[in-house]
């Protein structure tokens, strides 16, 4: 069967299979491209001169079963679309198959939706690094001390769902059409496995708001940091402190050398 014969069959069924394929597909095509390609700076040498921390990598063991880790969060997915699908509906969210919003209205909501993650994703971050909560929910992502992309997916049952939760949260408030919920969910899903890869590539869009760099200090470091990629809370609340005491002990450092 061709693929506009699957397209077509598609348009075919019930809104809700729509909605779970498309954004399910978006999610997940995002999360797997972006991870071979990142596979492909890991064995040519060239990227080397990016590696975050040198040298250092996780082990085997640990890539293995971030990536069967994968399969099983990704397994879930098309069940939580699903739950967004309902949630969204419920808040006015536009029919799939209603008119394209205006690139100027899509981009506002895609804008204000990685907004309202990041908020969301800050405070329940900082929340899991609770003592009384860290060892429960939280440790298991802290297993990757030198990060990788396959990380992003590799936490517990109750964070996954957190993140779910913050995902869902910008576009059920502004009833966002599902075409820009598609964009917006394969965003989120490059951003986390940007924030995870390990590397501080120069062409990465998201360099330009926070990059990889502050995510992998708080793997390798475990301290502050926690928002998603635009660090505003971290200023505000002072997370960002150890961080950036870190920063200028290396700068020292370099200029020492040179």
């Amino acid at each position: 069967m061709s693929i506009a014969a699957l397209v077509d069959k598609l348009w075919e069924q019930p809104e809700a299979i729509q909605f779970v394929v498309l954004t399910s597909a978006s999610s997940i095509g995002a999360y797997y491209i972006h991870n071979f390609l990142l596979l492909i700076c890991h064995y040519v040498s060239f990227f080397d001169r990016f590696k975050i921390q040198p040298r250092k990598y996780p082990s085997k063991t640990l890539i293995f079963k971030a990536i069967l880790g994968g399969f099983v969060v990704w397994g879930f997915t098309p069940l939580l679309s699903y739950l967004t699908y309902l949630i969204c509906k419920a808040n006015g969210m536009p029919a799939v198959h209603s008119p394209t919003p205006a690139p100027l209205t899509g981009l506002i909501h895609v804008v204000l939706c990685l907004l309202v993650t990041d908020t969301s994703f800050y405070w329940s971050h900082r929340m899991l690094h609770h003592p009384k909560l860290y060892k429960h929910f939280h440790k298991k992502h802290h297993t990757f001390i030198y990060s990788a992309g396959v990380a992003s997916t590799y936490a517990s049952p109750v964070e996954n769902l957190f993140n779910w939760a913050g995902v869902t949260l910008g576009p059920a408030l502004l009833a966002t059409h599902p075409k820009v919920i598609c964009i917006y969910f394969a965003l989120r899903a490059t951003e986390t496995v940007d924030a995870h890869c390990g590397y501080d590539l120069p062409w990465s869009p998201w360099r330009y708001l926070s990059g990889a760099r502050p995510h992998d200090f708080h793997h390798s470091h475990n301290v502050g940091t926690y928002g998603m990629f635009w660090f505003t809370w971290d200023r505000i609340c002072g997370t960002d402190q150890a961080y950036l005491k870190h920063l200028a002990t290396t700068a020292a450092a370099r200029a020492k050398v040179a």
